[in-house]
């Protein structure tokens, strides 16, 4: 499909990474609402002006740059991450850079709590060993049914900003039809039973629309608490698929059976 460069430019704007591009004198020649967000600098104050003048000679600047003279000189995407300090706080950042005409591309991706993440687990020699899987994983650590820790991800999934669930309950997220299972399950895991870890989940999101997930669940210590710990993924649209299939299936097996029926009558017809 063809898309036009209004659409594109519409696309860059609705996206919530970093975007921005540049010509071969590494000028700003568009400034996404995110590059704004981010850095506090207006498309009208970046555009036009080289990233020389737009940022101050720094470490991360300087790897930035060289980043963006290779892909230049070479033509093809390249990436690196690092790390800055924006407004007192420490970012890390995945920068893409791609070829682009005469000039460069560059998405920038806010790497910071996948970073977080990575110390913890170094720092707790694995006692959070499944919170580095995939950043498209949702992961979650409930205690007494309530939530101690979301991701993101997890987050997103459902519908609200991550500090909204915290301390709320899970049962708030769980459609209402399976509630009463995962309570069961819950209670067998703390009292040490054996509990199958992998199932399919419906759950909520914050709107009331269901969606489904596959999730994985295991005990661990967190903060000196026994806890429980889980990583879901969005299958919904594999459920739809299987939900069609069978509709599918459903609706040939009726078709014959019809032909069938159809076929007897003329038969006892003649």
């Amino acid at each position: 499909m063809r898309i036009t460069e209004t659409k594109y430019w519409e696309l860059t704007e609705s996206i919530s990474d970093v975007f921005f591009a540049f010509d071969k004198d590494l000028k700003y020649t568009y400034w996404n609402k995110a590059s704004e967000a981010l850095t506090g600098i207006p498309a009208s104050d970046a555009i036009g002006k080289s990233i020389y003048d737009t940022f101050p000679d720094t470490e991360w600047r300087k790897e930035a740059v060289k980043l963006y003279q290779k892909v230049l000189r070479t033509k093809q995407p390249q990436s690196l991450i690092t790390e800055t300090r924006l407004d007192g706080k420490d970012y890390f950042f995945e920068i893409s850079a791609y070829p682009a005409g005469e000039g460069l591309s560059v998405f920038v991706k806010d790497i910071t709590e996948h970073k977080r993440l990575e110390k913890a687990l170094k720092e707790s020699e694995g006692k959070y060993r499944l919170l580095t899987e995939s950043s498209f994983t949702g992961i979650f650590i409930t205690q007494d049914d309530r939530f101690v820790y979301v991701n993101d991800t997890f987050a997103r999934m459902h519908g609200y900003q991550p500090e909204e669930l915290l301390g709320m309950e899970i049962w708030q997220t769980i459609h209402l039809d399976e509630r009463e299972e995962v309570q069961n399950r819950a209670r067998q895991r703390l009292a040490g039973k054996p509990v199958t870890t992998l199932h399919t989940r419906r759950r909520l999101r914050k709107d009331g629309q269901v969606f489904y997930t596959e999730q994985a669940i295991n005990m661990i210590e967190y903060n000196g608490k026994i806890s429980i710990m889980g990583n879901i993924i969005d299958i919904t649209e594999r459920k739809k698929l299987e939900q069609e299939r069978e509709a599918m299936q459903q609706r040939s097996q009726v078709a014959s059976r019809l032909a069938a029926v159809g076929e007897m009558a003329a038969g006892i017809a003649h």
